[in-house]
């Protein structure tokens, strides 16, 4: 299948508050097009990161979101006002730079941790 055709399905989901049905398809996503070579297979750990937030796990979206910029290797506007808002859920949006830098600068097997001493 193709990378729009698990977005729909996964945004329905969220749609329809079935998080954990949503999660396991964007996991399910996650690895069938990193299987297949696509190359937005990464752009999964953004629909995890909307699924976290919308169950208020802001560090988990805040980690997807790391995952995501790293391997775009960089920020959209869209993606940065996302994070922004989930900063200023949890009084740190002045650390939105920072941030960003950190996701950049860590692969994904070392940010969270990084993270968190950031937002500490």
């Amino acid at each position: 299948m193709s990378f729009i055709v698990y977005l729909d399905k996964i945004e329905e989901l969220i749609k329809r508050k079935e998080y954990d049905k949503a999660w396991s398809e964007a996991n399910f996503s996650l690895l069938e097009l990193k299987k297949s070579n696509n190359d937005s297979w990464y752009m999964m750990y953004y629909q995890m990161a909307i699924i976290c937030a919308k169950e208020k796990k802001w560090l988990d979206a805040l980690c997807f979101m790391g995952y995501v910029i790293f391997y775009l290797k960089g920020c959209g506007i869209s993606h940065e006002k996302f994070i922004l808002r989930i900063l200023k859920k949890i009084k740190k949006e002045d650390k939105i730079s920072d941030f960003i830098a950190l996701s950049l600068a860590k692969s994904p097997k070392k940010f969270k941790n990084d993270l968190q001493i950031l937002l500490n």
